[in-house]
């Protein structure tokens, strides 16, 4: 169960952003974009530098549709309980893996 939550959620902060909030909030949502492209890129400093002591950023998803292995998400991040992005997700989950002995 664990693993079908963090998996879409993880997606959620990877995937392409398909709606984002106005020009004015651009100042709340660059520290969140640059820790996206940061992510995405593998430039863990990038992605570090975004973080903000004190600035607190949930994120919701619920899942709209969901047919065996395929669904779809849409959520969105709030900052201070303002909404600074919004987007939508079709995910597949795979099968489970058996643990690797190391």
């Amino acid at each position: 169960m664990k693993k079908l939550f963090l998996l879409p959620l993880a997606a959620l902060l990877i995937a392409p952003v398909t709606a984002a909030a106005p020009a004015a909030d651009s100042e709340l949502t660059k520290p969140i974009r640059q820790f996206i492209d940061g992510f995405n890129t593998g430039d863990t400093k990038s992605a570090y530098a975004a973080y903000v002591q004190g600035d607190v950023v949930i994120i919701e998803a619920k899942v709209i549709r969901l047919r065996s292995r395929m669904g779809l998400l849409k959520g969105d991040a709030r900052v201070n309980g303002k909404v600074v992005v919004e987007g939508t997700m079709t995910f597949a989950l795979g099968p489970a893996r058996a643990p690797s002995a190391s």
